[in-house]
């Protein structure tokens, strides 16, 4: 503790320069070193100043504390306070080891007034769901949301008694069980007391299970998926983010610090009373921005968003949020309503379809809490905190539908200028944007108009939302009153208690403002920021501000970043808290690829990085993966190289950064690349290919940064991508990339029956929507024709449509690019890590094994031959004793360790595979493990997994602490550990139990038509069939077909062909309301959501959703096989017809018996 004369991160120092990132990085290696921990500050950021005038005033945070976890652990509460520098140039730090008496106090009184919260470990128990479904079916009343209200808090008292009885206090519970079996292990082992200690160690190991579930809910660390347990690192980010987050003082309005309670929520009730407090706005000055508004909702916008609500909506909403998000004043979070939906779901729908439907929303279930979470280290100020909503689950439920519907609205209502939130829009769009016209703006030195720019930034922007001005506006842009009616109980109804450090305090009626953490505030304050952006059009319009037509320069070449966005500082920040040394391997792996690696993906999508950068990131995370948290550098068993492979391929799965920073290039090159209507394609082409296309832009002396990062990608582009045959009009036969065979995607035949610039509508009979079978016979070569076959081809309305060839639906995606750039960058290939074939084949069965990742981890290794045991340690130069402890034989290596030592040779006959491992033929462990993972079956690999994971553990055990366990212990260990881990695993990972569909066929209602449809594929005769069977509301046969159709084609291909003949025939009968069913998943969903993709299959979903704008009404279900029969038996027929067979009233001879069926099914 005291003044080390250096930064840890250049947002510690401000001055006219920046800090040598040198001199920054020899502080954190020392640190690192001595495995130290920044302990982080109250109060000033700086505690120096070099006093000179300005601009050469210097400040920095060069006085500090770092701790290491020990004292962490012993002082929970230690703080940093940064005092007043009155006669030094630094100021006095001081260290309080326990809380103030202020805080002690709060603390006391958030536990008396602790909110009650549903735990996830409750799940753990079999009594949960009993207690849940007694006390929910409790009571019941008439009134919906009565019935929710009084059916909740049943349910929540009745928990609460349940948890205090069965819980109590699990950490006591948990050390008592731990004397309890030390005691017993002490004493003289019996067969009872050795039955007694089972016993208690399955308690103990299911109460652990608990805490570690119980603090990972509190951690909030979302990016962690279950499978190893990590409760020491749970709780200490669960400690941390409690300190972070707590709010030890605060300067008042008259710069006074403040650290009582009473003094602190006066503060908070008196800042955020003025925030939400309406500012009066008048009708003139909101009539100023609403005449300036076009409305731009149409009738079928509307229709679409006051369509009767449904179940289907209410479940899709739940399923769409996290788990373990923090729950609202009712304290039942989101994993509580999809565990037990078989529950609560039918008075919980019923609630919100009351709401949606009928308009009802009562304040008693809007209520909300308000936690404010700080915007940066140490706040002082209350205007450093941001205020988030913790709604309850079931009003969000209903707010998530409302923005479901709202969402899809937006890209025709709001401007192109705003991007973030609307659906095919990007935020990077407007980042791209911005740094070209900061170019242009720096770098005009010529010509008599200057130029300028001015950032602004909305300050509380979604706490100051006028509620009028938002109403005006939605009605001004055409939304229905009806639906504006809707929206606003949601946001008027609301009233807010404040927890200040758990506690709660005041009652708040606002008067205007959204909350952040409701679903509807983002898209709400889109529409309110639309009326500025009509603001500055009407401007433009008036030539009160114009935009400049001139042509632009740019030379920069350089990524400028500011002091607090540098990538590195992040991820340095990220990755040497003390709480990740907590980690084991297998949570490392999932924190480098779901966090750390994802740090830098903003400004990734938008620049290329320069190869040192990216140099500098790869080393700071391969120290982390290979360290350990002590003070050696570690050892890097595996080139980084290696580990970037695929697992199938012996590596990782770690990405490799350069590969993935040109694959989000090329997320936005592509965007650029095919869609026009964008601002973003709009600026860049009248910049750089104003006459031309992307792909063959104009030369241009001085371009952008990052247009050069664009170009780059190109060529991967180009690559990947092909044309989707349309009508063809557009598609060059023998110059352009359309026929579906990487990697050229071109024809290879050549013939001169047609003219070089010759178009693909060529190919295609106009009238029959058919490929010209004669005239492709002589033009192109037998592979090429079955190609060219399999191409669906649509109505001629449909244009032909640049795609992604590496995707299943033809749209980019940044995962497929990745690893094609990886596949064609040399040096990038995935490289084998085995010496040989048979060695390479058991990655795949190796990472499926059902066991801990850490687990498999540890067999990586063993397979990789970089296994630290003595004897490899000491040929990478780390000289230790190379006697085996638990032997005392002279070397010890993996294949001693495992094999030959006679604590594993015991092992494996106490545990009755050694008939199935072949211990005796077994010379070294790096051919012996691959040979198992092919002969054994899955379960026996596990418990031979297992137990070398526990022969390992004993060999640590007994090196580190000079303990070990006997063979028998070990394989009973085993057993035990597989058997409670299986069944721990054996939980349905989906908790929302939905609706099951008919297994029958069932009658359409009256007045409908029903249309089953099937598809077949014939690869051996190179043609596929369609089947169509249509009935009535009686189950009568009324029409059906059976079609031949040319060419091998997917399953999805020819069930939308079968889906498209379906309603054609329809169309024919003239009727207005019809019912589709199909036992294709794939199709039938996107027919439901009316949705179509640049798959090939694609163009055939476009012509239905053309045709189904003739039916008055009309539905899309999904049945299984068993429900679809004379369907499919009319595909089926297709093979023995020579084009296209049609029956009215009377079915063929195969098909009454399966009609009949049909039938008398129950």
């Amino acid at each position: 503790m005291g003044d080390f004369n250096e930064v840890l991160t250049q947002e510690e120092f401000q001055g006219a320069t920046w800090r040598p990132n040198w001199q920054i990085m020899n502080f954190r290696k020392a640190l690192s070193d001595c495995n130290l921990f920044d302990l982080g500050h109250e109060g000033n950021h700086f505690t120096w100043c070099r006093n000179r005038s300005a601009p050469d005033t210097t400040r920095a945070r060069l006085d500090r504390a770092c701790v290491s976890h020990d004292f962490l652990t012993l002082f929970p509460d230690a703080r940093i306070y940064h005092s007043h520098a009155l006669f030094s140039d630094h100021v006095p730090i001081v260290l309080r080891l326990s809380c103030s008496h202020d805080l002690l106090k709060a603390r006391s009184k958030s536990r008396r007034d602790k909110c009650f919260m549903f735990e996830a470990m409750w799940i753990k128990s079999e009594d949960c769901e009993r207690i849940i479904q007694d006390s929910w079916e409790y009571s019941s009343t008439e009134d919906a949301c009565a019935n929710l209200v009084m059916k909740t808090n049943s349910c929540r008292l009745g928990l609460l008694q349940w948890s205090k009885q069965s819980f109590g206090n699990h950490t006591k519970a948990a050390d008592d069980l731990w004397q309890r079996i030390s005691r017993l292990q002490q004493g003289v082992l019996t067969d009872s007391i050795k039955a007694e200690i089972s016993s208690l160690t399955t308690q103990l190991e299911e109460l652990l299970d608990k805490q570690d579930i119980m603090w990972k809910q509190r951690s909030k660390a979302q990016w962690y998926r279950e499978g190893d347990r990590n409760t020491a690192y749970f709780h200490g980010l669960a400690s941390q983010r409690r300190k972070h987050n707590q709010i030890v003082g605060l300067f008042d309005n008259n710069g006074s610090w403040c650290q009582s309670q009473e003094g602190l929520e006066s503060i908070i009730m008196e800042h955020f009373g003025t925030i939400f407090s309406t500012s009066q706005s008048t009708s003139l000055a909101i009539d100023a921005v609403i005449q300036r508004v076009r409305g731009c909702v149409s009738k079928e916008m509307n229709y679409c968003l006051l369509r009767t609500y449904t179940t289907i909506e209410v479940t899709k909403a739940l399923s769409q949020m996290h788990p373990f998000k923090s729950p609202g004043p009712d304290g039942m979070s989101p994993v509580f309503y999809q565990r037990y939906w078989h529950i609560v779901g039918r008075d919980v729908t019923r609630w919100v379809l009351t709401v949606l439907n009928e308009g009802t929303l009562p304040t008693s279930l809007n209520h909300t809490y308000v936690v404010l979470i700080p915007k940066c280290h140490s706040p002082s100020s209350i205007t450093q905190f941001r205020p988030i909503s913790l709604c309850n689950v079931v009003y969000k439920l209903a707010s998530k539908v409302l923005a479901n519907r709202l969402r899809n609205c937006l890209p025709k209502v709001i401007s192109p200028c705003q991007s973030a939130f609307i659906p095919g829009r990007c935020i990077t769009d407007n980042i791209l944007i911005a740094y070209e016209v900061n170019h242009s703006l720096k770098l005009k030195s010529y010509g008599q108009e200057g130029l300028m720019s001015i950032k602004l930034d909305m300050s509380k922007a979604f706490d100051k939302v006028e509620w009028l001005f938002l109403r005006h506006m939605m009605i001004a842009l055409g939304f229905h009153s009806a639906f504006v009616d809707i929206v606003f109980r949601c946001i008027s109804t609301v009233s807010y208690t404040f927890l200040l450090n758990g506690s709660q305090l005041g009652n708040l009626q606002p008067h205007r403002g959204i909350r952040q953490g409701d679903p509807l505030s983002p898209y709400l304050f889109l529409i309110c920021a639309e009326g500025f952006s009509c603001l500055l059009q009407e401007a433009e319009r008036c030539g009160s501000i114009s935009a400049s037509g001139q042509e632009v320069n740019f030379d920069k070449s350089a990524v400028v970043f500011s002091k607090n966005t540098d990538p590195t500082e992040r991820i340095w920040q990220r990755i040497h808290g003390w709480n990740e040394q907590r980690l084991s391997t297998a949570g490392k792996e999932i924190m480098i690829k779901a966090v750390v690696q994802a740090i830098p993906t903003y400004s990734m999508s938008c620049f290329k990085y320069p190869d040192s950068l990216l140099s500098d990131i790869q080393s700071m995370i391969s120290n982390f993966w290979w360290g350990d948290g002590t003070k050696q550098r570690p050892i890097h068993w595996v080139s980084w190289n290696r580990m970037c492979s695929s697992k199938n391929d012996g590596g990782m799965g770690f990405r490799q950064l350069k590969a993935f920073n040109l694959a989000l290039l090329a997320k936005q090159a592509w965007r650029i690349a095919t869609q026009p209507s964008t601002l973003l394609h709009q600026v860049f082409k009248a910049k750089y290919f104003p006459t031309k296309d992307f792909f063959h832009d104009e030369p241009t002396s001085r371009p952008s940064f990052t247009w050069r990062g664009l170009c780059v990608v190109r060529r991967y582009l180009l690559s990947g991508s092909r044309w989707r045959v349309g009508n063809g009009n557009h598609v060059r036969i023998w110059k352009d990339r359309w026929i579906p065979r990487p990697s050229t995607f071109k024809i290879i035949s050549r013939y001169d029956v047609l003219l070089d610039d010759s178009t693909v509508d060529c190919l295609i009979d106009g009238n029959s929507r058919k490929w010209k079978v004669e005239l492709l016979q002589e033009l192109f070569w037998h592979d090429e024709i079955e190609l060219i076959m399999g191409i669906p081809l649509g109505d001629s309305h449909n244009h032909d449509k640049l795609i992604w060839h590496y995707s299943k639906n033809g749209s980019f995606t940044v995962k497929s690019a990745y690893h094609l750039i990886k596949t064609q960058s040399t040096g990038w290939q995935d490289v084998a890590s085995g010496s040989n074939g048979s060695v390479q084949d058991i990655w795949p069965r190796l990472w499926k094994l059902n066991i801990p990742n850490k687990v498999k981890i540890f067999l990586w290794r063993i397979c990789k031959g970089i296994l630290p045991t003595s004897s490899t340690l000491n040929s990478r130069g780390v000289h230790l004793d190379p006697m085996c402890l638990l032997c005392k034989t002279p070397v010890e290596d993996v294949t001693h360790l495992f094999l030959c030592c006679p604590v594993a040779v015991q092992a494996w006959a106490l545990s009755f595979l050694t008939l199935k491992i072949r211990l005796d033929s077994a010379k070294q462990v790096s051919s012996w493990l691959p040979g198992l993972l092919n002969l054994l079956k899955k379960q026996d690999m596990e418990l031979v997994a297992i137990i070398l994971w526990n022969l390992w553990l004993n060999r640590n055990g007994a090196l580190f602490d000079g303990s070990y366990r006997d063979p028998l212990s070990l394989v009973s260990l085993s057993i035990n550990f597989l058997q409670k881990y299986r069944e721990a695993n054996t939980s349905p990972n989906t908790p929302i139990r939905t609706s099951i569909a008919p297994l029958h066929w069932t009658k359409p209602p009256v007045g409908f038509l029903k249309a089953n449809f099937d598809g077949a594929v014939f690869s051996e005769y190179g043609y596929s069939g369609v089947g169509v069977v249509v009935r009535d509301e009686r189950g009568n046969f009324v029409t059906g077909t059976s079609h031949k159709i040319s060419g091998i084609f997917s399953p999805e291909v020819i069930e939308a062909y079968a889906a498209r003949t379906a309603i054609s025939l329809l169309l024919q009968w003239k009727v207005p309301n019809i019912i589709l069913e199909g036992d294709s998943l794939k199709i039938v969903n996107m027919l439901k959501l009316m949705e179509s993709d640049d798959s090939a299959y694609g163009v055939l979903l476009d012509d239905i959703f053309v045709r189904l704008q003739n039916f008055a009404a009309w539905e899309a279900n999904w049945v299984p096989r068993k429900a679809n029969v004379p369907a499919h038996l009319l595909a089926r027929n297709a093979r023995s017809i020579s084009d296209i067979c049609s029956w009215s009233y009377s079915p063929p001879p195969f098909l009454p018996s399966a009609i009949s069926a049909d039938l008398s099914s129950p």
